[in-house]
């Protein structure tokens, strides 16, 4: 490259990178992806010579940059007070602390319900810890969906602890969960600060029974995990409780749905379809639920809950 052209190129260069980082500014405000500024502000250009030849990259060192233009089709983990923030920035106001304590999880779940409604009436809300299994054909699902419009539909929620066992003390022999539903029209949630609907309920409720689909649900395989699980439950409830003064579930329903670890097992004739150590891959003292219980207790001094002497407190 001739030395005399070297400035006037770079220049140039330097023009056209404020052109497409104005076009960039421009594009995330018609698009309304400006929440406290931080990605809106970071862009820049950057001009280089590689190989005798000047490059021109306009770019921005956040990370999430990409999630915003395109999404995240395995989904983004973010906390309550993560929302919460990014609701004030977005000029978001509340009327007291318990409609700010519900926003988090009614807004959210509105959001991804509405995102699924738009490409699609049937739709399914499973937990990280659950799948849909049984007789019934995907086919055959879709079929009776489209059948019965405006339909939530309940079916047995099985409680695994090992490949072809089952808990079945208490409530856990026979309970019926909601995780699936067929929309003509848009579900509405009802405002939960905890605990919220899987889906909206519609004018309509049906049951598919087990065997033909069932929902297998992983909680019980390993009980330090399930453990960790719920007293992160009674950890969350105290602290809202504290923060924002709402209606919390008390200690003692965490308690019996644990039964204190006395369970009841039966065989059960579907095989479970993941490895039965799965809980095993990870350390549950690396999570996050097991983080924010010892960063509670600390900030708020909290009394042990009854953590079934297990060692979490």
């Amino acid at each position: 490259m001739a030395n005399e052209n070297y400035p006037i190129i770079v220049g140039g260069l330097k023009k056209i990178g404020n052109f497409f980082i104005k076009e960039l500014k421009y594009e995330l405000k018609e698009q309304e992806h400006i929440a406290t500024g931080k990605l809106f502000n970071s862009f820049y250009s950057d001009i280089y010579e590689q190989f005798g030849n000047l490059y021109l990259d306009v770019t921005s060192d956040l990370d999430y940059l990409w999630l915003v233009n395109d999404g995240a089709s395995m989904g983004v983990d973010v906390d309550e007070a993560t929302i919460k923030s990014w609701a004030a920035a977005k000029g978001i106001r509340f009327n007291n602390p318990k409609e700010e304590a519900r926003f988090a999880e009614s807004v959210v779940r509105q959001k991804l319900f509405d995102r699924a409604f738009e490409q699609s009436g049937n739709i399914t809300c499973l937990d990280t810890d659950e799948y849909f299994d049984g007789a019934m054909s995907k086919e055959q699902l879709e079929y009776i969906l489209s059948e019965n419009r405006n339909t939530l539909f309940h079916t047995q929620w099985i409680q695994y602890t090992d490949t072809n066992t089952v808990r079945v003390d208490g409530p856990w022999g026979y309970n019926l969960k909601d995780r699936v539903g067929s929309y003509s029209d848009r579900g509405i949630f009802n405002d939960a600060s905890m605990h919220s609907e899987h889906l909206p309920v519609p004018e309509k409720q049906a049951m598919i029974n087990a065997p033909n689909l069932f929902i297998a649900h992983l909680q019980w395989m390993d009980k330090k995990t399930v453990a960790v699980k719920q007293y992160y439950w009674k950890v969350v409830d105290y602290v809202n409780k504290i923060e924002h003064g709402v209606e919390i579930i008390p200690t003692s329903a965490y308690d019996a749905s644990v039964n204190n670890f006395e369970w009841e097992y039966e065989p059960f004739e579907y095989p479970l379809k993941v490895r039965s150590d799965v809980y095993d891959l990870h350390d549950i003292e690396d999570s996050f639920k097991y983080k924010f219980i010892k960063e509670s207790i600390e900030k708020y001094n909290i009394p042990n809950l009854n953590d079934w002497g297990m060692g979490i407190h």
